[in-house]
């Protein structure tokens, strides 16, 4: 997500979510910090690295689980680790309809179900922006965790709670999972990006409301299993942003 700072700067925030079985987080430029920013229509391309994180643990377990992230007994333990950094765009002053923002490191968790081969596929995040805007625009954000647990054979109704603090208008869809430079993911047998996860409806049993961005379904195997969203806006009937 990005924040409008004015004259042309946005503060880019990356949340990061690490399963605490799993590897440690990045800690700098040279191991996954770096972002690329750029731009064809300005002629813009530069990266910019992450700083140091806050870290909070959002393990959805009750309080009387023992959490992996604080003892090495526990089964499930989930950390958010939130980096910022600021990218100044005043050089390119009202230029640009078509910059994005991207961000990918390797490896995905190799437990996922969902993806072929998922311990070799980077993590891929994608923003849009269009600087022409007075007032600038900051971006929608994800309210929700997206560390949610669900039990075989129960309905989910799963609410993204993402906001816009400009009051644009917002649309949601399922978007295929992407690796390396933004290529796509090939998955596995049964699932798509629109049938993300295995359930006992089959195809089009997973369903999102494209205002509010709530996904529904009902897992029939246990799975881990990747969802990708994309929210876009809309100011005046026009995209601005994704």
């Amino acid at each position: 997500a990005y924040e409008c700072l004015g004259n042309g700067r946005y503060k880019v925030v990356l949340n990061f979510f690490r399963d605490c079985n799993g590897v440690s987080a990045p800690t700098n430029c040279n191991n996954g910090l770096m972002f690329r920013v750029q731009s064809p229509t300005c002629s813009a391309n530069f990266t910019g690295c992450f700083g140091i994180p806050t870290v909070q643990i959002v393990t959805p377990t009750c309080s009387s689980a023992i959490d992996r992230c604080l003892d090495a007994s526990g089964t499930y333990g989930i950390q958010r680790y939130q980096y910022t950094s600021i990218i100044d765009l005043s050089a390119w002053s009202g230029c640009g309809t078509d910059w994005v923002i991207d961000w990918s490191l390797c490896c995905r968790n190799n437990s996922i179900t969902s993806l072929q081969n998922p311990g070799s596929r980077d993590l891929y995040l994608r923003a849009t922006l269009n600087n022409t805007l007075q007032p600038c625009s900051s971006s929608p954000r994800f309210l929700t965790d997206p560390v949610p647990f669900s039990c075989v054979g129960q309905p989910v109704e799963y609410s993204q709670a993402a906001s816009d603090a400009d009051g644009d208008s917002l649309s949601f869809d399922l978007v295929p999972a992407r690796g390396t430079s933004g290529a796509l993911i090939p998955y596995n047998a049964g699932y798509s990006y629109t049938q993300p996860v295995l359930t006992a409806g089959g195809t089009s049993s997973v369903v999102m409301n494209p205002q509010n961005g709530t996904l529904y379904f009902q897992p029939n195997i246990q799975q881990f299993a990747v969802i990708c969203v994309r929210v876009q806006e809309f100011r005046a009937g026009v995209l601005i942003g994704s």
